[in-house]
């Protein structure tokens, strides 16, 4: 059981707001990591935000806290920080550390999560957390490479968790499977795809694809993004090498059949010329009707990445570019769009991304594709020598006001990143 500490937070490092220079957006720094003794309230946070039925944000810092190992924090309205877990807290870390990935929530207030290390064999765990009055209750629900040969995983990815419904804004019920990727394990130690579902006595997993299991790996291996869960239980995601083209990735869809799943090739990327339609794509992707949208770390005109669009049509889908990363000078529209780097949608059908680097000042930046034909827009560029953070290694979400929550790797007043919001 972790106990519960509660940090107020200084109007030094919580509430600095910031106008872009058009005007058209705000920006607020809603809390500055780092900012105790130690960093015991988490540095380096790269998860996308979630949020409660009560408008609490939840994050996780790969780093920081008691341990140095990594926590799970919630920040509230009035920018107070709360340490839900510090990780580490067993001996050998067997509740997992490096949590890189965020978390999801449930109706119930509870948080469920992976960590990419840590647990009894050191291959990562899926954990629970329940609220207990003034304290929260740890629970281990799952620990990787858990059989011989890791078959059931080994590493999990950068990004969270997900289920069914959870591209609606719907919290999870508790019951229903959860979904996700490792980089490793599976029967070839090249990646794999699960569930997780709780039986009503405990947690069981099973293993839904194993990746790498055609001749040179043309199925893709590496899947180090999450996946999205569609309404009839197909599941859409990207593996970041592999497929027909100089290892470059490809785009999948695992459709159930009876108690199994089948793997479909969506997309090979490199299949242009100079790798300009992408390569390595590592974002949990977002379907919205019959498209498929994501970002790739490489290729792209500059080399620096892409923003994409897929229709799709099976095996025929039909890949559009919708920007090419670092193609103003000097990378003013960004350039790498890594890790937990997802598109979110807002309510009038805009999708909003991020990039780690580039824009106006060199420290990442916010994009928004626009209308029908997602023109590519620079929305707000961070520059850290305002506090505002840098790097956002994290995608975002929508809140029910409407503003756009993210959390910067790196910088604000104290250099160990920050939680902010952006008001369009």
């Amino acid at each position: 059981m972790q106990k519960l500490h509660t940090i107020a937070a200084a109007a030094l490092v919580c509430g600095l707001a910031f106008t872009a220079p058009a005007g058209a957006v705000t920006y607020k720094v809603d809390y500055t990591f780092c900012s105790l003794m130690s960093c015991a309230d988490g540095h380096f946070p790269a998860s996308t935000p979630a949020a409660d039925a009560s408008g609490n944000w939840y994050a996780t810092t790969e780093i920081g806290g008691k341990y140095d190992k990594g926590a799970v924090v919630r920040v509230d309205s009035m920018g107070k920080l709360t340490v839900v877990h510090s990780f580490c807290a067993q001996a050998n870390c067997t509740d997992g550390s490096l949590p890189l990935g965020g978390v999801v929530v449930g109706t119930d207030g509870s948080l469920y999560g992976m960590t990419t290390q840590g647990g009894i064999t050191n291959a990562g765990v899926i954990y629970k957390l329940t609220p207990n009055g003034a304290k929260w209750t740890y629970q281990l629900i799952h620990k990787f490479c858990n059989n011989a040969g890791c078959v059931d995983g080994k590493t999990p990815n950068y990004t969270a968790l997900t289920y069914q419904g959870a591209s609606s804004g719907v919290l999870y019920d508790g019951t229903s499977p959860l979904f996700g990727t490792t980089q490793y394990g599976g029967a070839h130690n090249l990646g794999m795809a699960f569930s997780l579902k709780f039986d009503g006595a405990v947690w069981r997993e099973q293993v839904l694809y194993s990746f790498c299991s055609l001749a040179a790996c043309a199925d893709g291996y590496y899947p180090r993004s999450g996946v999205f869960v569609d309404g009839t239980g197909n599941i859409f995601g990207m593996a970041a090498n592999g497929g027909a083209n100089m290892d470059s990735g490809v785009v999948y869809e695992l459709i159930p059949r009876g108690t199994k799943y089948r793997e479909f090739v969506l997309y090979n990327f490199c299949k242009q010329a100079s790798c300009t339609d992408g390569r390595y794509p590592t974002s949990p992707p977002l379907v919205i009707g019959t498209s498929l949208y994501g970002t790739t770390v490489l290729g792209g005109t500059q080399n620096e990445g892409t923003v994409f669009k897929l229709a799709l049509h099976g095996v025929n889908s039909i890949l559009t570019t919708l920007h090419s990363f670092c193609s103003e000078m000097n990378c003013t529209d960004g350039e790498q769009p890594f890790g937990d780097i997802g598109l979110a949608a807002s309510a009038s059908g805009d999708l909003y991304g991020t990039a780690e680097a580039g824009g106006d000042h060199g420290g990442g930046l916010i994009y928004k594709l626009a209308g029908a034909k997602r023109t590519f827009t620079k929305v707000y560029s961070f520059d850290n020598s305002m506090g505002d953070g840098g790097s956002p290694r994290a995608g975002l979400t929508l809140s029910t006001s409407g503003a756009l929550y993210g959390t910067a790797s790196l910088g604000g007043t104290t250099g160990g990143g920050t939680l902010y919001h952006l008001t369009p």
